[in-house]
């Protein structure tokens, strides 16, 4: 569908090609230079990693490194180096937000497209809001639900999203020291602590594990509200769709089902099929349990031996996966 004016458009997500290039990079950038090609002002911005051994304190580089002819501004930070680290993450980081709005100002945008919010946090889709842009998300994952952002419990068990921090730092990160010293007290009380020992200038002797619940506890607070502001939701799934509407994260009309496009071109340049008498099938991707892969590999097990089949799978294993 081609729309009937061009449009100024900043696409902003977690991570960019040609470092980065998993399933929410390649489809803002294969939707960014779909968008483009018909004529419309296209503008990225991008978290990106640093040399952590180049950062003493926290600071946000920002780059302009174009990629294939899109503009990408790319903002390299150590989280971990943040006064407020995972709160910074997920719930607000006030740096990136003021980075970002100054961009949007100096471009002026008819509209905003958030791709992902991971690493940048949730106030990037408070950008809209402010300066009156309308702002389009499109859900590839359960973040705004889960830090995982899988809604699997250390990978292999079902969640239903929004736990309390204490669930998430055992899921993500198992027992740490705090928590085992936590666990030493009444559960009322090591909440309490939890609370008090949360602050910076406290929790620091502590590590990380505090902040991060206390992170969590606060994303599952504002989230659902920064996502119910958000103008149109896409989600390119139809269970998508209705398990956030099923748990009242957004309103039926404010999201839509529109599948993910793909340019697959490039795929054949240089690619000849060779005639057989095998039926050959291929994986490419993470290879996870999440992803199913293992499944597709016990299936094989229990066909025939004679079977004129095959399988190839392209990815770099988990090691988790080795039993199979």
């Amino acid at each position: 569908m081609y729309i009937n004016r061009y449009l100024g458009i900043l696409f902003i997500t977690h991570r960019f090609p040609p470092r980065y290039n998993a399933g929410t990079e390649n489809y803002t950038y294969g939707i960014a230079s779909a968008l483009r090609e018909q004529g419309h002002n296209v503008h990225i911005v991008c978290g990106d990693d640093v040399n952590v051994a180049d950062h003493r304190r926290y600071q946000i580089d920002v780059v302009d490194e174009p990629f294939e002819g899109l503009p990408v501004r790319r903002l390299r930070f150590n989280y971990q180096l943040a006064p407020d680290p995972y709160g910074y993450l997920y719930v607000e980081n006030p740096r990136i937000e003021k980075i970002v709005t100054s961009f949007a100002q100096s471009i002026r945008p008819d509209v905003i497209h958030v791709t992902s919010c991971v690493h940048l946090s949730a106030s990037v889709l408070r950008i809209g809001r402010v300066l009156n842009i309308p702002t389009v998300l499109t859900l590839t994952d359960f973040w705004f639900v889960c830090p995982q952002p899988n809604l699997l419990r250390k990978g292999i068990d079902l969640c239903e999203g929004q736990q309390d921090g204490w669930v998430c730092l055992e899921c993500m990160f198992g027992e740490t020291k705090t928590l085992r010293w936590l666990k030493k007290f009444p559960t009322d009380w090591s909440r309490h602590l939890a609370r008090l020992l949360r602050l910076p200038r406290v929790g620091k002797f502590f590590g990380g594990s505090l902040n991060f619940i206390d992170a969590v506890n606060r994303r599952n607070q504002v989230l659902p509200n920064d996502l119910a502001q958000v103008d149109l939701v896409l989600s390119p799934s139809k269970f998508l769709r209705q398990w956030f509407i099923e748990h009242r994260l957004v309103n039926p009309n404010q999201i839509i089902h529109l599948p993910h496009g793909h340019k697959t071109d490039w795929a054949a340049v240089g690619k000849h099929k060779t005639p057989s008498d095998t039926l050959r099938f291929g994986y490419t991707g993470h290879i996870k349990e999440h992803k199913g892969v293992h499944l597709l590999i016990q299936a094989f097990k229990r066909l025939d031996a004679h079977a004129q089949v095959a399988l190839h799978i392209y990815g770099q294993l988990d090691l988790s996966l080795i039993h199979i």
